[in-house]
């Protein structure tokens, strides 16, 4: 049995108006509405009724009987599937592939629409039988015919992705934005969409690739919209309810053909699910989980990764002097990666935050940013300028601003990350780190030149949170240690002298030759009993000098 529709009641004042239908499928209010669909086939049943199915000779409603019917074909079912798919990411719809019947809900199949002049056509919904041919005396629950989809037989390949879309628009409800759909229904307005928004870029349901304030003659390019674009997701949603999608999910926008090394990219996400489009118009709306979005596409891009903004790689109408943005993240949309792989200049977005809110990682192919207050981090490949609301930053300076603002935030005592703690465990855990761990890594640096294991790390911090040893104590057990004498001990009597340990901490830990007074100053507190080798080695490993010379390896090993 088909699923009931209702009347729909538009809103006054919204611009979806003019994309909304007569009717919606009908659904509990907060529940998901489950839509079956199915595709014909030769042996596919068919309703055969003058009034109330099709004809076999009223040339308006003889799809089925027509030379040119035919199934989908194993790619074109494919391409249903991935729209309905995509469909669920952002609507509290989900879709059910079932045996063909007179039942389904939602039936697709190909025939000959030469004479109807269409590359698809589509039933819209209603609660009457055959659309257009209204009985106001017969009203019925279920329509046989009511989302019937045809798709010209033959339409080449490479419209049919777009046309089947368009068509599938319709199957849940919406309308042309330029039909008046409720001109007459005061006070609701914005019955049509204006002539400046009524094209692919803001809707797949427009007929127009370009709006009215641009001459033909001026085109370079004309792009289609390959997923439903922002106003039709607001109408869906207006319908149906937007859906919470916790998927992790890659995005991959590129130019038409294949490219081994791309490929290879895209299957190392083999936990996500892929949305793989050609360069043209594309809405993202995605709710949640762990989003990547990878752009292989040559020429300067304009990428904006705030939520409800558009972006431009090049992939969407052009004129002889202005070339549109194509790329639109929903307002719920965060990404999480971003890859950029062409050639070109890429300036990116960061975000709603100036630069001074987050902690930067620079692995030379890629930056990861996180937010200092423990929220979202970003990973960024191949941009060249990273525009902050407070500064815009070019290649050539970026990694070295970000560097000196990574420095400051470990020393400065009133600084986020001395104060707060640091964000992020050993393990990239969502632990509270305090500054202590930082001063442990140290004393493993100056020390013994070396990291720390984990299992010793762990076990020396332990310690030091509970209160069992002091950090002077826990200094002078690393000075002590094996280790230490190796390095220190120049002439492998087993004994350090003062001058042994003075030259090797500032020979191998701080990396220079000691400046005269400096040195001079330490042999006499040393010689004088006023300061022991532990003590000496505490305070050198904690002091500025040494704390900028680990500052990245420190901040990295504690953060990423």
């Amino acid at each position: 049995m088909k699923n009931p529709v209702q009347f729909v009641s538009p809103t006054a004042g919204r611009l979806i108006n003019a994309l909304l239908g007569d009717y919606r499928w009908a659904q509990e209010p907060g529940e998901t509405l489950t839509l079956s669909y199915s595709f014909y086939a030769e042996n596919s049943p068919f309703h055969v009724d003058s009034i109330n199915g099709y004809s076999r000779d009223d040339p308006q409603f003889d799809w089925p009987f027509r030379a040119g019917f035919a199934a989908f074909s194993a790619p074109q079912k494919d391409a249903a599937r991935t729209i309905f798919d995509e469909i669920e990411t952002f609507l509290q719809v989900r879709f059910v592939e079932v045996a063909d019947s007179l039942n389904v809900d939602i039936r697709l199949g190909r025939t000959s629409l030469e004479r109807d002049k269409a590359d698809g056509l589509s039933f819209v919904l209603s609660p009457e039988f055959i659309p257009f041919r209204v009985d106001p005396e017969q009203f019925h629950d279920t329509a046989p015919l009511s989302v019937d989809i045809w798709i010209d037989s033959e339409l080449p390949s490479r419209f049919f992705h777009e046309v089947l879309l368009h068509e599938i628009g319709h199957a849940l409800g919406l309308t042309h934005p330029f039909e008046n759909g409720f001109e007459e229904l005061a006070p609701v307005d914005n019955a049509v969409l204006d002539g400046e928004l009524d094209y692919l870029r803001y809707s797949a349901m427009a007929y127009d690739y370009y709006p009215d304030s641009v001459h033909e003659r001026e085109l370079v390019r004309q792009s289609p919209a390959l997923t439903f674009m922002p106003l039709d997701i607001e109408a869906l949603q207006f319908l149906y309810g937007a859906a919470e999608d916790a998927d992790n999910d890659l995005y991959i926008l590129r130019e038409r053909g294949s490219d081994p090394e791309l490929e290879a990219m895209i299957r190392s996400y083999d936990s996500h699910s892929v949305h793989d489009y050609y360069n043209a118009y594309v809405t993202i709306a995605d709710s949640g989980g762990h989003n990547a979005l990878l752009i292989a596409v040559d020429g300067d891009l304009h990428i904006d990764l705030r939520p409800g903004a558009w972006s431009n790689t090049g992939g969407g109408l052009a004129t002889t002097d202005w070339q549109d943005d194509n790329l639109y993240l929903a307002a719920e949309t965060v990404l999480e990666e971003l890859l950029l792989t062409g050639t070109g200049w890429h300036t990116v977005v960061i975000g709603e935050q100036d630069f001074g809110a987050y902690k930067f990682f620079d692995s030379g192919a890629s930056l990861l940013l996180r937010e200092l207050d423990g929220g979202e981090t970003l990973l960024i490949e191949g941009a060249d300028e990273l525009v902050f609301p407070d500064v815009t930053l070019p290649a050539d300076n970026w990694r070295k601003a970000a560097a000196e603002w990574n420095q400051a935030l470990l020393l400065d005592p009133q600084g986020p990350l001395y104060r707060s703690g640091i964000d992020g465990g050993l393990e990239g855990e969502a632990d509270d780190v305090p500054p202590l761990e930082a001063q442990l890594y140290r004393l493993y640096f100056g020390g013994l030149g070396r990291a720390p294991d984990k299992g010793g790390f762990d076990w020396w911090l332990e310690r030091l949170e509970n209160g069992v040893f002091g950090l002077d104590e826990v200094s002078a057990r690393f000075v002590d240690a094996d280790e230490f004498e190796r390095l220190a001990d120049a002439d492998a009597d087993q004994i350090i002298t003062d001058s042994e340990f003075l030259d090797h901490m500032y020979l191998n830990v701080f990396g220079r030759e000691p400046d005269a007074g400096g040195y001079a100053w330490w042999l006499e507190q040393l010689q004088s009993g006023e300061f022991t080798h532990p003590l000496s080695f505490s305070h050198m490993v904690q002091s500025d000098e040494f704390v900028l010379l680990t500052a990245a390896t420190v901040s990295d090993l504690l953060l990423v």
